[in-house]
């Protein structure tokens, strides 16, 4: 049994009135945990667990580049530690969770729907149903699209570090836009869902790094890659470098 079934199963059902659970869903993290095992975390990992034919992997590897063991293990080891970090800083009352947080949002718009689409693939890859095959076979397919359009990099970059950053996880949690809010100022269009996690990581790395033009640059050149194969300029590059050459680039 997964870490995240156990967790679900064990750790946070165990010992719980009902009149704790009201309480708990009046933070929010039930309804989270709630999310995040309806949309396809525990499925997931059940589905891996039950296919027989383990060539399928290989195959799904072949045509898609996702490592579907890989991507299993991604979630058994990242989601418990945040769900519990979640659930003891929401705890102590000091926080409430927010319908519409950048959490979900991310979440659910980039991870989950990736999985979704994965699943689809495990089950279907040896079909003979034309539909499934072209959904498979042809990389212009939204089934295939959605999967190219995941950055696990971002993602784990993302998870890991609201584990480590309780100020990064209270605004994500908290606020429509996260900690993106901090940087409104450099959009031309505020981006949403999983392309936010892209963003998250752009600039956690300029604060990590302060004031070199070098990590700058190298950091500025993936959003460009990124902005190429979306088709989309999100950020105003021109208003960033800007400040960040007067010193008034503010974290």
């Amino acid at each position: 049994m997964s870490m995240l079934k156990n967790f679900k199963e064990g750790d946070f059902k165990k010992d719980i009135s009902s009149e704790t659970m009201t309480e708990k869903t009046s933070d929010g993290f039930s309804d989270l945990a709630d999310f995040i095992e309806k949309e396809y975390f525990v499925n997931f990992l059940n589905i891996v667990d039950q296919v027989e034919d383990k060539s399928v992997f290989a195959g799904i590897k072949d045509k898609t580049g996702v490592d579907v063991l890989e991507m299993k293990a991604f979630i058994d080891e990242k989601i418990p530690p945040l769900l519990e970090k979640i659930k003891m800083i929401t705890q102590d009352g000091q926080m409430q969770i927010i319908v519409g947080n950048s959490f979900r949002d991310i979440l659910g718009n980039s991870i989950t729907i990736v999985f979704n689409r994965i699943i689809w693939l495990v089950k279907n890859f040896n079909s003979e149903n034309p539909k499934h095959k072209e959904g498979i076979e042809n990389p212009d397919s939204m089934t295939r699209k959605v999967i190219s359009s995941f950055s696990k990099e971002a993602a784990v970059y993302y998870i890991d570090n609201l584990c480590q950053n309780d100020e990064r996880l209270r605004l994500e949690l908290t606020t429509p836009e996260g900690y993106l809010k901090n940087f409104k100022k450099y959009f031309l269009i505020q981006p949403t869902g999983s392309k936010k996690a892209v963003y998250f990581r752009f600039f956690s790395e300029l604060e990590k790094n302060g004031n070199d033009i070098t990590k700058l640059t190298a950091e500025l050149e993936k959003i460009n890659d990124f902005e190429e194969k979306i088709k989309i300029n999100f950020l105003d590059k021109e208003q960033l470098v800007n400040d960040f050459g007067k010193g008034a680039l503010i974290f």
